[in-house]
């Protein structure tokens, strides 16, 4: 079993989706932690950061996908965010 190191971490599921999306799409296998619980925690009121995981051997790669500077405005275009 290898060992897995956090990247990062979220206050919400939605936003730590992207982050293992965008890790996924270049090629970087990521998991969540804490993304169910933390919809249960919320529920009550609780918290607890939802944890983005890596293999160790793909820390440094997501690190630097995740510094990676992009277009906020093409990423909302290409996502279909409405601008107000």
């Amino acid at each position: 079993m290898e060992k897995v190191v956090v990247i990062r971490d979220f206050t919400t599921p939605m936003e730590a989706e992207v982050y293992r999306a965008l890790l996924e799409a270049e090629g970087v296998h990521a998991e969540l932690q804490n993304d169910l619980a933390m919809q249960v925690l919320a529920a009550y009121g609780g918290q607890m950061p939802v944890r983005l995981l890596v293999a160790e051997v793909d820390a440094d790669r997501a690190r630097e996908i995740l510094a990676a500077r992009f277009d906020t405005e093409e990423f909302d275009k290409e996502a279909g965010v409405a601008k107000e």
